[in-house]
């Protein structure tokens, strides 16, 4: 209920509609991975220099791919399916 309410009255518009959204000064921000990276900056989590910086974007990705491979092969029905995830 409230999250169709949001949806019909534009609110979630900044996130294409969907959530998580994180309001920062008046500013949305849509996108879990976007809102996550604006946080470690935030807070002093993205490393000390563009290269450290691009080390944990390089591994984040890295774990979304490991994430994406063990659902694709959890959800294989047989052993050859499961070998080729």
């Amino acid at each position: 209920p409230e999250f169709d309410a949001a949806k019909a009255s534009g609110e979630l518009a900044a996130s294409l509609g969907k959530l998580p959204y994180l309001e920062v000064d008046g500013v949305k921000i849509g996108q879990s991975k976007a809102i996550e990276r604006f946080i470690a900056r935030e807070f002093g989590l993205m490393g000390s220099s563009p290269v450290e910086a691009a080390q944990i974007d390089q591994l984040c990705e890295t774990i979304i791919d490991f994430k994406a491979a063990y659902n694709k092969a959890k959800g294989a029905s047989d052993a050859a399916e499961k070998e080729a995830a």
